[in-house]
């Protein structure tokens, strides 16, 4: 499977996902804004694009010797919604805090369902709050790999 190929399943994954479409009408009023790689021209605003993910910088590397395929990307996630609230153990933290960490499980979860037979996923998750502004962003580092089997090439 190409780069393009893999790269656009994830994203299709993302987009179609009734489950993260839900949770974006439930708690915005709108749909999710999906984006492949950054797009310079209209760079996503937190105020009319946002609940949003960019999902870029693909990769891909390939090795006959492990017989391995590995792919990756980066996601990031915004929201605009980071009013403070006190918790019930009297700490007070921006709301979309929570809120980023339940979209950044609910894509997660998108893209674990949509990957093809075989793979495997590891990632990383951050988020940020930007106390300047109502906003709360989410990043991934998406890591994905299938050991191929015997007859199977690495750079097909």
């Amino acid at each position: 499977m190409n780069l393009h190929d893999f790269f656009d399943g994830v994203v299709a994954s993302v987009a179609e996902d009734a489950a993260l479409a839900a949770w974006a009408e439930s708690n915005f009023g709108k749909g999710v804004s999906v984006y492949m790689e950054i797009p310079s021209e209209s760079f996503p605003d937190f105020d009319d694009d946002a609940p949003f993910i960019v999902i870029g910088s693909p990769w891909r590397r390939a090795n006959q010797e492990r017989r391995v395929v590995e792919y990756g990307m980066e996601a990031w996630l915004g929201i605009a919604k980071s009013t403070y609230a006190t918790r019930a153990d009297g700490a007070t933290e921006p709301a979309g805090v929570e809120l980023i960490i339940d979209m950044i499980e609910t894509v997660k979860n998108a893209i674990a369902a949509g990957l093809p037979e075989g793979f495997t996923m590891a990632l990383e998750e951050y988020t940020d709050s930007l106390a300047a502004h109502d906003y709360c962003e989410g990043f991934m580092v998406l890591d994905f790999s299938k050991q191929l089997t015997i007859g199977e090439d690495p750079f097909a």
